[in-house]
């Protein structure tokens, strides 16, 4: 029972920690549970594009837990973090206001992957319970 509140806990913390920074702020816990502000430049939108995309894979995967669903395959948590890139990396540059070219490539190769990974992400799950019946 308490683990399951600690998970549910991180669970709050994670989505939260993914979700804040489009709105310009940033909760740190681990300096004793502060909030800053977020300016997004160039040199650090990536870093925060990776840090949602991993707390909100982490959220998810704790949702699934709590609600007793194992991943398929190994590929699964590849699929979830490819796909939060791909929905956290447009946000952030379009909230950021500049890019360049490079950057939206980038974006297009992240979803090209994450496709090419839920493919054998379906493909694995079609493995696993192949002779199940």
């Amino acid at each position: 029972m308490i683990i399951r509140v600690v998970i549910g806990l991180i669970i709050i913390w994670m989505t939260i920690a993914s979700l804040l920074p489009f709105f310009g702020i940033n909760f740190v816990l681990f300096r004793g549970a502060t909030i800053e502000p977020i300016l997004l430049n160039e040199e650090n939108t990536y870093l925060h594009v990776v840090r949602s995309a991993a707390f909100a894979t982490m959220a998810l995967f704790g949702i699934n837990y709590l609600r007793n669903k194992r991943p398929l395959s190994a590929v699964a948590p590849l699929v979830v973090y490819g796909s939060f890139l791909c929905i956290y990396a447009p946000l952030y540059l379009l909230i950021r206001g500049t890019s360049h070219w490079g950057e939206w490539a980038s974006v297009a190769f992240m979803i090209f992957l994450a496709v090419i990974l839920f493919r054998e992400n379906k493909a694995e799950a079609k493995k696993i319970f192949l002779n199940d019946w």
